[in-house]
């Protein structure tokens, strides 16, 4: 650990990690930008995620897992289900089709992972947890918002062709 002699040390110091954590953050949200093609999936999204993802550069895991959660409440209420709970958010969007069975296994995971991290349990969250939820929620986004578009074009096209998709 490092020991300075006088305060005002210190306080260089915690600055310094203070601008080196906004970088990282800053870094963060444009990488995911532009991994989730930011003109298809809703900037609101793009903004939790890359809260999740800050909060695992830090080694902040639990908080990691909370900001998922976080994310997939946001997702709920942008798909227009933010009335209830997020467990019953989950299975209307399941029923009414608009998010695969498999999806929605993976989303009650991330919703209880959340969970474990936003209430007490006495066990740290592991941080291949952490990592498995930002990656779990990227795919989902990626999948709604990314791959469902391509493929709307796709059979659009071939439609237009006089082909099926």
């Amino acid at each position: 650990m490092w020991s300075y002699p006088a305060c005002v040390a210190s306080g260089i110091v915690l600055a310094a990690i203070t601008q080196w954590v906004w970088l990282r953050a800053s870094h963060a949200r444009r990488a995911l930008n532009r991994t989730l093609r930011q003109r298809s999936v809703p900037q609101e999204l793009l903004r939790e995620l890359a809260d999740a993802r800050t909060c695992y550069n830090a080694r902040a895991y639990t908080a990691t897992v909370v900001m998922v959660r976080r994310t997939l409440e946001a997702f709920c209420a942008i798909e227009g289900y933010d009335d209830q709970p997020l467990y019953t958010s989950l299975r209307a969007l399941e029923e009414d089709g608009r998010l695969s069975p498999m999806f929605c296994k993976w989303a009650h995971s991330l919703r209880v992972l959340g969970n474990e991290g936003a209430h007490f349990t006495g066990k740290p969250v592991k941080r291949a947890d952490a990592s498995a939820a930002l990656e779990l929620a990227r795919a989902l986004l990626e999948y709604r918002y990314v791959l469902e578009a391509q493929y709307e074009k796709f059979a659009q096209r071939r439609l237009e062709d006089g082909m099926t998709a």
